[in-house]
């Protein structure tokens, strides 16, 4: 009985000197916090200072709501050499290539570029689609910026004035921008409070906790590692970003503004799925927060410690807990107070709602992580190995391409601006013109075959019915036939179901065997549509 007593004491003792060290850290991001964000330096003439050229990287995935007004910061940033790098995933996201293109058109003195399609260099969707621009940049530091990040106009200028010689990555502190609705409250609890205290207190100490959405970085201490592509095998670049140049000798820092995150709509699961993927990520890099992380929230932390001096002290655990929470309560209303640099944007009563949600969902966010240690980002799936090289475990189907007026527009303008993408939509372009030639012709032999075996329906029945249907189905073979010359343009199918409408067969049988006959040939289209669009990517 006495070595479990003495275990018991053990834990009762690690537990409350635990307890203590975290409101240790709370004191830490308080005094910090309040030093470092939100100074106001008084600044000389920008043409007076002697400033490094920024490349910006703005990687863009599908368009958002509010992504103009995101971007539309970018252009109008008070810094005297930048140049804007615009990253479009997808080659026919022809919505996102339109916003960039007209604020490009609204602010011509701006040096800006787009990039479509990326660059497969790994498994980091991200990595791969900002590869071209980082080959292409011309600056010394690089800036990759996430599309939800806005800006002010100062805050490159901050971000510079941070890298010092010694400094190798200046990054900004994640949080979010005043929005409606409770899911946006709950993500500006959750930055200003539990993850503003980590984080300034882990940058403070020198502990790698920089986030890639808004981060500034020497280029040439990543060329020495390969650059971007290097990082391809890995889902948090971010953190290896950070590592590979505290491994070079330089320190990383955080900028004076927080990183304003304004991504338009949101959702409660959208932001737990986005946190447990982040949890996920640290599982795999630092496996030691498997332990740790759990008993570092506040419902969890309370109740140890109080069950810690009940066993020590014999005081009232409920007390005690109470108490711990109200305290941990005012600590993050000021953490928050601090991170705003303002009013908030709702009042005391959502912020406690809010508040508690966070705090009860946090294990269980935990646990989920835990047990599914599986990643969604993007339209992958991936498994995480330890250090955090990351595999992809799953793709998820890709929904059928657009019809064939889309197809031919979104390739012409879609591609990247280079003769060689030209030369490809050229020969598209001429070769759907000879496949509709005879598409046309066979589709007109195909009508009139079944318009003449509707019409002998009509004046014959029984066994004649049959002898018809043998003839509408090898007027179908003629459909098989026209599906392999159509080489994969999507528009085929629904052709191919107009003719089949137009027919008017009465007898049942013989309808039969044209639903037939355009099912399989709807299928070869799909599949003879996905080889077009695979060779011409290749080419």
């Amino acid at each position: 009985m006495q070595p479990v007593l003495y275990c018991l004491y053990g834990f009762a003792i690690f537990f409350l000197v635990y307890w203590a060290s975290l409101w240790v850290l709370h004191l830490i991001a308080l005094v910090y916090g309040k030093w470092k964000l939100h100074r106001k330096v008084d600044l000389p003439d920008l043409e007076s200072l002697d400033l490094p050229g920024v490349s910006i990287i703005k990687p863009l995935y599908q368009s958002q709501e509010i992504l103009t007004e995101n971007l539309e910061t970018y252009f109008k940033l008070k810094y005297p050499k930048y140049e804007l790098l615009f990253c479009i995933q997808e080659l026919e996201d022809q919505e996102t290539y339109a916003i960039v293109k007209q604020l490009m058109d609204l602010y011509p003195a701006v040096d800006a570029k787009v990039f479509k399609g990326g660059e497969e260099v790994g498994v980091n969707p991200k990595i791969n689609n900002m590869t071209p621009a980082y080959r292409e940049a011309k600056y010394p530091l690089i800036l990759v910026s996430d599309a939800a990040i806005k800006m002010k106009e100062d805050t490159l200028l901050d971000m510079a004035m941070c890298m010092k010689d010694s400094v190798g990555l200046v990054h900004q502190m994640p949080f979010s921008c005043n929005r409606a609705g409770l899911p946006s409250i709950l993500e500006k609890v959750y930055f200003g409070t539990s993850h503003a205290r980590i984080y300034l207190s882990a940058n403070l100490i020198g502990i790698n906790c920089a986030t890639g959405m808004s981060a500034l970085m020497r280029k040439e201490l990543l060329d020495k590692v390969g650059g971007f592509p290097a990082f391809g095998c890995y889902l948090a670049e971010d953190f290896f970003f950070a590592k590979c140049i505290q491994d070079q000798g330089y320190y990383t820092v955080i900028s004076t503004q927080p990183a304003q995150q304004n991504p338009g709509n949101s959702s409660i699961t959208y932001f737990q799925n986005r946190i447990s993927r982040w949890t996920k990520l640290r599982l795999a890099m630092c496996p030691y927060t498997t332990i740790l992380e759990p008993i570092s929230e506040c419902m969890v932390a309370g109740g140890l410690a109080a069950w810690s001096v009940y066993l020590l002290f014999r005081c009232d655990p409920v007390v005690f807990y109470l108490v711990h929470v109200l305290c941990w309560f005012l600590s993050d209303w000021l953490m928050i107070h601090i991170v705003q640099n303002g009013a908030l944007p709702f009042n005391k009563f959502e912020f406690l709602v809010m508040w508690l949600f966070r705090e009860v969902c946090a294990p269980y966010i935990m646990a989920h992580a835990v047990c599914n240690p599986a990643i969604r980002w993007r339209n992958l799936e991936y498994r995480l190995k330890w250090g955090g090289v990351a595999v992809a475990a799953n793709i998820k189907p890709i929904p059928p391409p657009p019809l064939l007026g889309d197809t031919e527009e979104r390739l012409i303008s879609g591609g990247r601006d280079k003769s060689s993408n030209n030369n490809t939509s050229s020969v598209l372009v001429k070769k759907n013109s000879l496949l509709d030639n005879k598409f046309l012709s066979l589709n007109s032999k195909l009508s009139g075959k079944l318009f003449k075996s509707d019409k002998k329906l009509k004046h014959r029945g029984g066994d004649s019915a049959n002898a018809t249907t043998a003839k509408v189905a090898a007027a179908v073979t003629a459909d098989d036939e026209l599906s392999t010359l159509s080489g994969g343009i999507t528009s085929r199918d629904m052709s191919g179901k107009s003719v089949a409408g137009s027919c008017g067969l009465a007898n049942a049988t013989t309808l039969g065997v044209i639903t037939a006959g355009n099912g399989y040939y709807g299928g070869g289209v799909g599949n003879s549509n996905g080889g077009e669009k695979s060779s011409l990517l290749l080419d």
